[in-house]
């Protein structure tokens, strides 16, 4: 049998160095020989399932701030004038980051094609069921059935399942994707059962903060993006081409326009926002 170090393991886990040597004293390295101060570890042996690895025990959420006169909305103002508007309404951009990257990905999963309210509500019985905290570990003691029960269908407890089985064999391994290009980790996570563009694109703009998304794919984000230019327009290439000013910071412009419609701004005509600009 081939062995490998603790920092071997560790680099190919993604994890730190004494968390796996804490692992392998607590006996959760499966097949794992002391071997002087080290230890040797079996080098097929997949990542032991651990609360603290995938419960987000460490980091959960980081909040993200953007005054008006930063360089990216200054930039956003200037490049789109009925942007601007939106963003003298809504001022400041505030907002958290989802830092528990298997958990974010599981709820997202869940509300594919789900509206905000509907996925919400599976999503709290979901994490009730998991005793307020999604991980592989509480995922993995719920039956097909039970998952069903609470409004998930079976192709997304599919979905849910390869996803899981990615994780915890390292095929998908966060603190690698996390460093990659946008184009990369939407290729990687395109791999997972169930995950397409659209989840891909979230998982950037809601988890890691990329900056340069356009999300065009994301039905709040067409109802907005509708609203503001005042179309019906809604080809991807026209999207494409029109958000080109927003460049590098489409992700930010975004959440202006999420931000829009979650606040009821959407709600007023976008013409009589303009006018009132006009008039001041």
């Amino acid at each position: 049998m081939e062995y490998i170090t603790v920092r071997e393991a560790a680099s190919k886990w993604g994890i730190s160095i004494r968390h796996t040597q804490e692992m392998c004293i607590n006996g959760k390295v499966k097949g794992a020989v002391k071997f002087g101060r080290d230890w040797a570890i079996p080098n097929d042996c997949l990542r032991p399932i651990d609360e603290r690895i995938t419960s987000g025990r460490y980091t959960n959420r980081k909040q993200v701030n953007w005054n008006t006169t930063s360089e990216p909305i200054s930039y956003l103002c200037k490049n789109d004038k009925k942007l601007e508007i939106v963003i003298s309404q809504i001022g400041d951009l505030r907002y958290n980051l989802h830092l528990d990257y298997y958990a974010f990905l599981v709820t997202t999963i869940v509300g594919q094609q789900l509206s905000n309210k509907a996925a919400q509500k599976i999503n709290e019985r979901l994490n009730k069921e998991c005793g307020n905290k999604i991980t592989i570990k509480s995922i993995s003691s719920l039956s097909d059935d039970k998952l069903n029960e609470i409004g998930i269908g079976r192709n997304k407890i599919k979905y849910i399942r390869d996803l899981t089985d990615k994780v915890n064999s390292c095929k998908i391994n966060f603190s690698h994707l996390n460093k990659c290009s946008d184009e990369k980790i939407m290729f990687e996570l395109n791999h997972i059962k169930g995950i397409g563009n659209w989840t891909a694109k979230m998982y950037l703009i809601f988890a890691l903060n990329r900056l340069d998304v356009l999300p065009y794919e994301d039905g709040a984000f067409l109802q907005a993006y509708k609203w503001l230019y005042n179309t019906d327009d809604l080809k991807t290439e026209t999207i494409i081409n029109n958000c080109e000013k927003w460049k590098p910071y489409s992700s930010i412009a975004a959440r202006y326009l999420y931000k829009a419609l979650d606040s009821g701004l959407t709600k007023t005509n976008i013409n009589l926002l303009i006018e009132g600009k006009n008039n001041e």
